[in-house]
């Protein structure tokens, strides 16, 4: 049974620099393969492509642009198709990913090696602690 059905509306989050790219991408993935429209994002627009492929593609494209909050837009502003505008957020969340986890682990080593010290009071360990959590 052929989806001709192009009118389609993202309700999930939407990516920010705050959301964790990992569970948008699963997010995103899904309502794309429910409509039929995942695999235009994975394999692109092919050569001599049919006018609904050509609509497709650009229906996931705007599922895409649905999804993405406006600080993220700039990112993807000259993306052509639904792959190219895909493989751009992902490329792009990769470092801040890896960065997120080095920030982590910094973090946690930093915590493991917080003593409080004999001339400390408790109040004042504890915002050293707080300030720790807040970074």
């Amino acid at each position: 049974m052929s989806n001709n059905n192009f009118n389609i509306v993202w309700s999930g989050p939407k990516l920010n620099s705050e959301l964790d790219f990992r569970y948008w991408e699963f997010m995103m993935t899904t309502h794309l393969k429910a409509h039929n429209i995942w695999s235009f994002v994975e394999s692109g627009l092919q050569q001599g492509a049919y006018e609904l492929a050509r609509r497709r593609v650009q229906l996931a494209l705007s599922q895409i642009l649905q999804g993405i909050d406006y600080s993220i837009f700039d990112k993807i502003t000259n993306a052509k198709t639904s792959k190219e505008a895909w493989d751009i957020l992902k490329l792009s969340h990769k470092g801040v990913e890896k960065a997120q986890k080095s920030k982590l682990l910094t973090l946690r080593r930093e915590y493991e090696r917080y003593e409080m010290s004999s001339s400390e009071t408790v109040d004042q360990y504890f915002t050293r602690v707080i300030n720790l959590v807040n970074k």
